[in-house]
C-alpha cells in the first residue's frame, strides 16, 4: 500500500516541481562584472588596464556582449585609451557550482594616441588578458546555503539569454 502511494505521488508530481530556474537581470550581472574589474597586466615595456565593463544581453545565440574601457601606457610616454567589445558564452563548472564567461572573443577594438605600429601588439595583449582573466573568475557561484541551489548544483539543463535576462535551468530529471 505504501509503495502504491509512493508511485502515485511520484507519478502525479509534475516535471515543473522537479525543475529550478535561476534568473539574472542585466543589471545584476553588470554589478557582478564591475566587481571583477579592473584587470591589469604590466610588463617591462608598458601596461594594459581593462575597466568599466558594460554588459549587453540583447545578443543572440546565447552569447553576451561586453564593452570594456582600455588604458595603455608604454615606454616613451605613450598613453592611450580606447574600448574593446567582447562576445562571450557562459560556462557552468558543475564541481564548483560556478558560472564563468566562456571563450571571450574580441570582436571590436579601438585605441587612441598609440602609434599604429603598436595596435596589433596591444590588441593581442588585450585578447590574451581577457581570455585568461575572465575565464578564471566566476561571474556567479551557487549558494550552498540555499537548499534549492545546493540540490540542483549538478543538474544543469540549459543556459539561455532572453529579454535581457540570463536564465539558468536545472532539472532533477
Amino acid at each position: 500500500m505504501r509503495l502504491l502511494l509512493l508511485i502515485l505521488l511520484v507519478w502525479g508530481t509534475s516535471a515543473e516541481a522537479l525543475t529550478y530556474t535561476k534568473s539574472f537581470s542585466e543589471k545584476e550581472l553588470q554589478t557582478r562584472l564591475l566587481k571583477m574589474m579592473p584587470i591589469e597586466k604590466s610588463k617591462f615595456m608598458g601596461s594594459v588596464k581593462l575597466h568599466n565593463p558594460v554588459l549587453d544581453l540583447r545578443t543572440s545565440n546565447n552569447r553576451l556582449t561586453l564593452t570594456i574601457d582600455i588604458a595603455v601606457t608604454a615606454i616613451g610616454g605613450i598613453k592611450g585609451n580606447g574600448q574593446a567589445t567582447v562576445n562571450s558564452g557562459i560556462r557552468y563548472a558543475k564541481k564548483e557550482g560556478a558560472f564563468y564567461l566562456d571563450e571571450p572573443k574580441l570582436v571590436a577594438f579601438e585605441i587612441n594616441e598609440v602609434p599604429s605600429k603598436l595596435h596589433a601588439r596591444v590588441e593581442d595583449t588585450v585578447q590574451a588578458l581577457l581570455a585568461k582573466a575572465l575565464e578564471k573568475r566566476p561571474v556567479y557561484r551557487l549558494d550552498d546555503k540555499d537548499i534549492k541551489q545546493k540540490l540542483v548544483k549538478s543538474t544543469l539543463k540549459e543556459i539561455r539569454i532572453e529579454d535581457q535576462y540570463l536564465f539558468v535551468d536545472f532539472s532533477l530529471f
